[in-house]
């Protein structure tokens, strides 16, 4: 892997791997089990919950959309700028 890869896919490889570390953490709890009255446990569970759903959102939500619509807004806008120095 190229350090240009590394730089470009930092934030989605960071993803990955929090997701990847949640998953063992929910497949140890499922294993082992939570009792009810262990509040620590239970909001680190609900904690880590809301973490992956945020990251989640934000490769397959609204954020991707922004992305890809100022994505095409600047190759738009770049073609527009190439066009009227060349005439």
């Amino acid at each position: 892997m190229s350090e240009n890869w590394l730089s470009k896919n930092i934030s989605a490889v960071i993803a990955i791997a929090f997701l990847l570390i949640s998953f063992v953490i929910f497949s140890i709890v499922l294993i082992y089990g939570v009792r009810a009255n262990d509040t620590v446990s239970i909001a680190i569970i609900e904690t880590l919950k809301a973490i992956d759903m945020l990251i989640i959102g934000y490769y397959f939500g609204s954020s991707a959309g922004s992305k890809q619509k100022q994505n095409t807004i600047d190759n738009l806008t770049n073609d527009n700028t190439n066009k009227q120095s060349n005439a």
